[in-house]
């Protein structure tokens, strides 16, 4: 393949999550256009959004020879990394997990949000992606998507208040195997869209 480079991608990403098991977004879907009403978007970032991928290796050895002659994965972790630079209670809620509620103001009632964390187990496990978009030859610009079917989500860094610096909300979403679909599909799905259907 010759080299092309409308594949230098540099591109903000939109951050979704979704509940556990939620529809992905249609090939059509452009860009910069709404998931759907399962998929929330999380707002502005203030730091890139970085995905990585490890696997811890087990090398195999045999007593005829020196050198290894297979090696194999025994565990992987997938992690997506940003900060949401929108301060609001929902979206600490996401890091946090708790009871989070919003209440419209009405006759004798402040208009308010409220966040109430601690004590509970579970994490609350929910499906995310993000998407970020590339522009053809012919300037047309498709989108480059990656869905996480199933992770948790945590505070990723110190919560900073002061008159130097805006509050944002550093975020770690950690992926767990899918175990309702097949081996070697069970964490993630890169999609890049190339072309209009006919």
């Amino acid at each position: 393949m010759p080299n092309n480079v409308t594949d230098i991608l540099v591109s903000a990403a939109r951050v979704y999550y979704a509940p556990f098991g939620a529809a992905l977004p249609a090939d059509s879907v452009g860009v910069n256009v709404p998931w759907g009403t399962t998929w929330v978007e999380v707002g502005y970032t203030t730091a890139p959004c970085t995905l990585t991928y490890k696997y811890t290796d087990m090398d195999v050895s045999i007593q005829q020879e020196l050198a290894t002659v297979k090696r194999v994965k025994t565990a992987e972790e997938l992690t997506l990394e940003t900060t949401l630079g929108e301060f609001s209670l929902s979206n600490l809620n996401i890091g946090i997990g708790g009871q989070y509620s919003r209440y419209v103001a009405a006759s004798g009632q402040m208009g308010k949000e409220e966040l109430l964390a601690g004590g509970y187990p579970v994490l609350t496990e929910r499906a995310w992606g993000f998407e970020g978009f590339y522009v053809d030859e012919t300037g047309i610009p498709y989108p480059l998507r990656v869905f996480i079917w199933k992770a948790t989500s945590i505070l990723n860094g110190n919560l900073e208040f002061g008159k130097e610096k805006h509050s944002d909300i550093g975020l770690q979403v950690k992926a767990l195997a899918d175990m309702n679909r097949a081996v070697g599909q069970r964490l993630v799905k890169f999609q890049r869209i190339m072309e209009p259907s006919l």
